[in-house]
């Protein structure tokens, strides 16, 4: 069922189990030295996600983090504009497909994988997604093939040869009916769109068999990917397997002189009409709100195309940050005033919806483990995604965290208790659904 907010002015509606089905099982976690005065727990499989270098990177909506990435790149003075392009995001859950190469003939496995798992199987799934796919495997291998052809003829100074190719790797979104609520493609039947590709080096292996191959420091924004314009008609719609270029493209140019306000504010601009009407969407005979729009690099930018040079601006309707007092107007030298609004600011019902949902992928007892879970999916995630803030605000994690956690420990109570009441007890799913994607 598509999940209701859980956050709203009503009690919970839905079990974490229903608001999103499992992604995967959640092995022991292990504990995060920085925590533990905390009594948290850094959830194992997001540490294990990190060392697989096929695993999609996070994109940033911080235009100071995209500044900062440019400084470290760009020296002194500031280059002349820098153009980009912008694709539609998509609100449902990511996905990959691998492709080993000679799949063609059959000698290895195709490998499915979701954000933090880097294999998916029929028997333990993400809402579907490797179970559609194992059905599609031929079709998906000659789709692979194609996109091999097309990169050989953009790339003419590569090895020749398949012995010289690595694994391909189709990055995209699972979205449809039931996937996310309140958004257009939710009105579609579930399908899979290629929004990013790349191509790994021939000594590279399959994700998942403990070996990246990369050779490298092992941080997935580092990898460099193709620009998916230029592979805008591989696709196979008959299979529900799309390609993102179906929006369209927006193109907006970076003034590293400006800082990138100009950018940012025709972006938005942009963002907005997306939010009223998502382009994709309308591309396959729906109307509805869209999610906001992913800008890349251009194919003759001077740029790499790696995640730490991508930004996404998305509609307002999913923009997690609340409207609060700013830490950085409180005095620095109330440090724990600056700490609880920080983690007032961030423990978001966006936020918080996410990390109930986060539960409902998990193999555990949630009556004795729930907890833990819960308050350390939320402070990893605001670690991750708002660690340039606490850092130009002085705070150590341990401060905010404890912010967090007396948040998150009154939010936890108040489901936990209003579930308990429903049913007598939290239930312990179990990961993957059969039947489902197909």
């Amino acid at each position: 069922m598509p999940p209701p907010s859980i956050f709203g002015d009503g009690l919970p509606t839905a079990s974490p189990a229903e608001l999103h089905p499992p992604d995967q099982a959640c092995p022991n976690p292990t504990t995060n030295p920085e925590d533990d005065d905390l009594g948290l727990q850094t959830p194992a499989e997001i540490l294990s996600a990190k060392q697989s270098m096929t695993l999609y990177p996070k994109i940033t909506n911080k235009l100071e983090e995209l500044q900062h990435h440019l400084s470290l790149l760009l020296p002194p003075p500031p280059p002349g504009p820098l153009p980009f392009t912008g694709t539609v995001k998509l609100h449902g859950t990511h996905a990959d497909i691998l492709i080993p190469p000679s799949t063609i003939l059959g000698s290895q496995n195709l490998v499915y994988q979701s954000r933090n798992r880097a294999s998916l199987t029929r028997e333990s799934d993400n809402l579907g997604f490797a179970a559609f796919c194992s059905k599609r495997e031929t079709a998906i291998r000659l789709l692979g093939e194609r996109v091999r052809k097309r990169w050989r003829s953009l790339h003419p100074s590569a090895p020749v040869g398949k012995e010289n190719e690595g694994v391909l790797v189709l990055a995209g979104e699972w979205i449809g009916k039931g996937v996310q609520r309140d958004i257009a493609i939710s009105q579609l039947e579930r399908c899979f769109v290629i929004c990013s590709l790349r191509l790994l080096p021939a000594k590279d292996k399959v994700a998942g068999s403990g070996d990246t191959g990369e050779g490298d420091t092992g941080d997935a924004s580092a990898a460099v990917w193709e620009h998916i314009q230029q592979y805008h008609d591989l696709e196979l719609p008959t299979q529900r397997i799309y390609n993102i270029s179906r929006s369209g493209f927006h193109h907006l140019t970076y003034s590293p002189t400006d800082q990138g306000e100009t950018f940012l504010a025709r972006a938005k601009a942009l963002t907005l009409d997306v939010g009223t009407c998502c382009p994709f969407a309308k591309a396959l005979g729906v109307t509805g709100a869209g999610e906001g729009l992913v800008w890349i690099p251009a194919p003759d930018s001077p740029l790499p195309n790696r995640a730490n040079f991508w930004l996404k601006t998305k509609a307002e309707q999913f923009l997690s940050a609340a409207s609060l007092p700013k830490p950085a107007q409180i005095p620095a030298t109330d440090q724990l005033a600056r700490a609880q609004a920080f983690a007032a600011k961030h423990c978001t019902k966006e936020r918080l919806q996410q990390a109930w949902d986060y539960l409902g992928r998990m193999e555990e007892d949630l009556n004795k483990k729930g907890l833990p879970l819960f308050l350390s999916w939320l402070q990893y995630d605001i670690g991750q995604e708002e660690k340039m803030e606490f850092r130009e605000l002085g705070l150590k994690e341990r401060m905010w965290g404890r912010e967090v956690v007396r948040i998150g420990k009154a939010e936890w109570e108040r489901m936990f208790g209003w579930w308990k009441m429903r049913i007598g007890e939290m239930p312990v799913w179990l990961a993957g659904r059969e039947g489902e994607g197909m």
